[in-house]
């Protein structure tokens, strides 16, 4: 599936928020503060030059996002020598920043956090528009019945029954993902490519550690070479590999 997002400016609430958290839930001076939002106001500036934000660094929704827009900036001549002349004032500025957005004195500092509960602005709407490709839900019932509803990695798991059909709740998956789709001559939506799992097992999948995510491709792609082959779908480990895990991880 491929996302295409109309640009829209968010983070007001973020700026607030890190304000708020400064002085209500580190203590910190009203001066302190604004010491460091001038920074990331300059941050700001030129990361609005450089096309990494459309107005603030808050609008930044993930550490992700906040990281490479950094390293961008770093990369800039100009900017790399005013942050100099300034003493790392706002490499300090930004990484004070980055803490905040990491939450990593929030555990901490959990009887504080409440001083952060204030009201906020609501945000205008933005619209998305989205190219799925077709998934059959046939398939997707059939691929679940075929399992009988057990995690097809792990069959000890246990889930609630759903109210749809009062069977144990589980996810389809598709091993090689739909969005993939336009690189592929034959249907990803096949048998072959999809396994049925607990939400935990399905999560993991998508989420968890890269070393335990390899192992447990490589365990279907044992699995499913044959049935994938026969399918019009003819890959080696390795290509395999890198068509499902992230680019910048594969290889490690």
């Amino acid at each position: 599936m491929e996302e295409r997002q109309v640009p829209f400016v968010y983070g007001g609430e973020l700026k607030k928020y890190f304000q708020l958290y400064m002085t209500q839930v580190l203590g910190r001076k009203d001066s302190t503060a604004n010491h460091y939002l001038q920074a990331l106001n300059t941050i700001s500036k030129y990361m609005r030059q450089l096309n990494l934000v459309n107005k603030d660094v808050f609008e930044l929704g993930s550490l992700e996002e906040l990281h490479r827009a950094w390293d961008k900036l770093e990369q800039d001549s100009v900017f790399s020598h005013l942050n100099q002349k300034g003493h790392n004032m706002y490499s300090a500025g930004f990484q004070r920043y980055l803490e905040f957005a990491a939450g990593h004195s929030f555990g901490k500092l959990a009887d504080s956090v409440h001083q952060l509960d204030v009201p906020q602005a609501v945000h205008e709407p933005s619209y998305m528009s989205y190219e799925v490709w077709h998934r059959s839900g046939i398939l997707r019932g059939q691929c679940l019945e075929y399992a009988h509803y057990q995690c097809e990695l792990h069959p000890e798991h246990q889930t609630f029954l759903a109210e749809s059909n009062h069977r144990p709740y589980m996810e389809v998956h598709h091993i090689l993902p739909m969005s993939l789709q336009g690189q592929f001559e034959h249907s990803l939506d096949i048998y072959a490519n999809i396994i049925c799992l607990c939400p935990i097992c399905h999560r993991q999948l998508h989420a968890g550690l890269i070393a335990e995510r390899r192992d447990i491709i490589d365990h279907l792609y044992e699995e499913r070479r044959d049935r994938l082959v026969k399918s019009g779908i003819e890959l080696g480990k390795e290509e395999f590999e890198r068509m499902i895990l992230p680019l910048h991880v594969v290889g490690k």
